[in-house]
């Protein structure tokens, strides 16, 4: 009786082990990590963060239609990312800060088990995730801001002086807000086609 339960729990570990794997194979297959550009064509963007919750990034490798979706990790709360960013070239981004915290730790997880997450909890997100894009200018430094408070989500993105112009305050910078669509997979389209 003794081996049966040993094999049953062996077979259990093993099943539960398997399924470990195929998830995080799944999610890791899919889940592409957003590479930084090394070349000097870059301009840096301040994510920061001014909600008490997580905040996310993904970027698109083709703009037109929010295509070949990376992740860019997380923002803690009250705090910062600085990244940098193809320039001279129209880019895409979709920014999120959810008020459930665990929903924001599955959908950061990309891929399948991601899409999975973020299908059961869009709704947490749909009023505080926008998805722009706009033409970063070469060695240039912008900030996006972002926020959450009372049910309301702001957000804006400014130019920051040059190292030269310290007297001067940032500028607004203009960008077109997408329409974000549901995707059939992890390679989009994530918005409609501009």
């Amino acid at each position: 009786m003794q081996l049966i339960k040993t094999e049953r729990c062996n077979y259990r570990r093993s099943f539960t082990r398997l399924l470990t794997a195929a998830l995080a194979l799944a999610s890791s297959g899919c889940a592409v990590p957003y590479i930084e550009p090394t070349d000097t064509n870059v301009a840096r963007i301040k994510f920061i963060n001014e909600s008490t919750n997580e905040m996310f990034i993904r970027f698109y490798g083709d703009a037109r239609e929010c295509t070949d979706r990376t992740n860019a990790g997380l923002v803690q709360p009250k705090s910062q990312k600085t990244l940098a960013v193809p320039a001279g070239k129209e880019i895409a981004v979709t920014f999120g800060i959810n008020k459930n915290a665990a929903a924001s730790k599955v959908a950061a997880l990309g891929g399948a088990v991601g899409a999975l997450g973020f299908v059961l909890f869009a709704p947490s997100y749909k009023d505080c995730m926008p998805t722009i894009d706009f033409n970063p200018k070469i060695g240039r430094t912008y900030s996006f801001r972002m926020n959450t408070s009372g049910g309301d989500c702001s957000y804006q993105l400014v130019t920051e002086p040059l190292e030269n112009q310290s007297q001067r305050e940032a500028e607004a910078m203009a960008f077109t807000q997408r329409k974000w669509i549901m995707p059939m997979g992890e390679a989009g389209p994530f918005c409609e086609k501009k």
